[in-house]
């Protein structure tokens, strides 16, 4: 995908992100830093709600934004880790649009709602709805 627009996030439309996989040492680095408790440092750890986010963040990054000129998250709504993550979880990432409109204060801005999840197979693992926004090119 290159040079998406305001016009490419359509309600409906999903980003298929790729796959990830919940990397152990990755986890373990992320958890001693910056969320130390017992069940992210164990020998079986379940990896950080915080942690599981930057996973589809990273996928999300690399298979939408750094291809969409002038893309800004507006903000977060929700986030959710309905089912833990382990070390070696392969999880597949997508990006769903859930409505577009343009700004009421900027019609050049358009305002897009996104639901954000990773998947074990069938399981949600994390959900998030985020706000973006996009300015077309001038």
């Amino acid at each position: 995908m290159t040079g998406l627009t305001f016009g490419d996030f359509t309600g409906g439309r999903v980003f298929e992100l790729g796959t990830v996989t919940a990397d152990r040492d990755e986890m373990l680095d992320y958890a001693r830093r910056f969320d130390p408790q017992p069940i992210h440092l164990a020998e079986r750890p379940t990896a950080s709600g915080l942690f599981t986010a930057s996973l589809w963040l990273r996928a999300w990054v690399s298979g939408v934004v750094n291809d969409t000129p002038a893309l800004r998250t507006g903000g977060a709504n929700s986030f959710s880790w309905p089912a833990p993550v382990y070390p070696g979880d392969a999880l597949a990432a997508r990006a769903g649009v859930l409505g577009a409109r343009r700004s009421r204060d900027d019609p050049s801005l358009g305002v897009a709602d996104i639901l954000a999840t990773l998947n074990r197979g069938d399981e949600c693992v994390f959900r998030g709805q985020l706000t973006v926004l996009l300015r077309e090119p001038t």
